[in-house]
């Protein structure tokens, strides 16, 4: 049995990136864990998914990943598992039938449920999320195990904003650990079930790859820039309310009785802010007061850290 795979949550991202476009073209399966993290879809909203201010003050990591589907909580409770192959190669029931035979090899019962999620006793342990390119496809789910799900409801309860947004929305369901399941079962445990399961199918585990660049993973305009537009409504500037709309993560206008461009666009974060009250001539911070009072927390001029 190997060792548990090393939870470095951006390089990991990036190799599920990198066997998505230079993976073999027979089905191949990369398992992997993570330090404390929220991981978004590709195509979500952080400020709707999840609790920004829990997460700067845990220094919980914010990441985004390539394939769409809901926010998830990762922590070094639970694992992560990629399957990547040719799209002729792929049958979407296959990877979450996988996992239920691994689950058998622990006494556990298990069905598949809807969007390929796996259920075990009526709670769901795993969902899973789908990236197609080209002719290539990612398919990856997550697997509790024995995972902080205090900390899981904490980060995955965003704070109430108004907006307006076509971002992809997560949908909540009753989730179990397997430890829950079946008293005894750790992370060890589970990793030989899936090997062996992956050895019966003569199914090769990708290691991790010198050629996985977490540069873009990491990156603002990744994590914060890939948000789909969306409109900050009933925001106060000098007097009058609007509606400020956001694209690719930039504030662009603002539509009160008048609209005013924010020319050049400017990012949501609190620097951003700042440059605006400054070429609107605003005083210092009230702008910033403004976005705090409607519950919007925004972020420093970079990616917030990971621990």
């Amino acid at each position: 049995m190997r060792r548990l795979p090393q939870p470095d949550l951006y390089r990991n991202l990036a190799q599920e990136e990198f066997l998505l476009d230079e993976g073999d073209p027979e089905p191949r399966l990369f398992i992997w864990r993570s330090p404390f993290a929220v991981v978004m879809g590709k195509n979500q909203n952080p400020w709707k998914e999840c609790n920004l201010p829990y997460l700067h003050e845990h220094r919980i990591a914010l990441a985004r990943r390539v394939s769409g589907g809901g926010t998830v909580y990762h922590d070094p409770g639970n694992l992560n598992l990629c399957w990547a192959m040719d799209r002729d190669q792929y049958q979407s029931e296959s990877p979450s039938l996988f996992l239920v035979q691994a689950l058998s090899r622990l006494g556990l019962e298990a069905e598949v449920g809807q969007g390929g999620s796996v259920w075990v006793q009526g709670k769901k342990v795993s969902g899973s999320a789908f990236a197609f390119r080209r002719d290539r496809v990612l398919h990856h789910s997550t697997l509790l195990i024995e995972a902080d799900l205090d900390r899981l409801r904490a980060v995955l309860s965003p704070t109430r904003i108004q907006l307006r947004t076509h971002a992809v929305g997560s949908v909540p369901a009753p989730v179990a650990n397997l430890c829950e399941l079946r008293p005894g079962c750790d992370g060890r445990e589970v990793l030989t079930a899936l090997e062996a399961e992956a050895e019966s199918q003569s199914m090769e585990v990708e290691s991790l790859s010198r050629h996985a660049d977490a540069a873009h993973m990491q990156s603002w305009s990744w994590i914060w820039g890939q948000t789909p537009t969306f409109r900050i409504q009933h925001l106060r500037i000098q007097g009058e309310t609007g509606t400020m709309e956001v694209r690719k993560g930039r504030m662009v206008s603002w539509q009160g009785e008048n609209r005013r461009e924010v020319t050049p666009p400017v990012p949501l974060h609190r620097k951003g802010v700042e440059d605006l009250e400054q070429t609107w001539g605003i005083p210092s911070g009230q702008l910033q007061a403004e976005f705090s009072s409607l519950g919007w927390w925004l972020p420093s001029d970079g990616p917030p850290a990971e621990r």
